[in-house]
């Protein structure tokens, strides 16, 4: 189950940035969103993550599915999947265009201080910067290794 549940999760996360969780088909979602309907194949992902507290829409009514995705987003969704506490993490970040107040920085605080994501070589974290394919890839390579997860030989 566990390498199952890892395997969609990092497929998903590759192409879409979405991060599933288990779904009890006996529980129904309620779904906010203009833009998330029961005839999209990712609708009770987006559901479940959006219930789990893990990703929030892009407003109360609107998830915008096939939006890119942020740096910052990315660490926030994984810190939020971890169910870890980051609470005054981001007070001494160490990167020259992050604030320490800003909504994602306890979130990369975290992320930095568990060797997930590392940063530029110029010194900053780029918050705003869509991550692409290979720094994904990357930060869950480092986020499945914090989790001491293991993947299946052939995944």
């Amino acid at each position: 189950m566990m390498k199952r549940t890892i395997s969609i999760f990092l497929a998903l996360l590759m192409v879409f940035g979405v991060f599933p969780l288990w779904i009890s088909a006996a529980e129904p979602l309620d779904n906010p969103f203009e833009d998330v309907t029961e005839s999209d194949w990712f609708w009770k992902e987006v559901l479940t993550v959006n219930e789990e507290g893990i990703m929030t829409g892009k407003s109360a009514t609107v998830f915008d599915p096939k939006a890119n995705i942020s740096r910052a987003e990315v660490v926030t969704a994984l810190a939020r999947f971890a169910c870890v506490n980051v609470k005054g993490k981001g007070e001494a970040l160490a990167f020259h265009d992050t604030v320490t107040d800003g909504w994602y920085s306890d979130y990369v605080g975290w992320a930095f201080e568990n060797g997930i994501v590392t940063g530029y070589d110029n010194g900053n974290f780029g918050p705003s910067d869509l991550i692409t394919r290979q720094e994904l890839a990357v930060v869950v390579s480092r986020m499945i290794k914090y989790l001491e997860a293991t993947m299946p030989e052939n995944p």
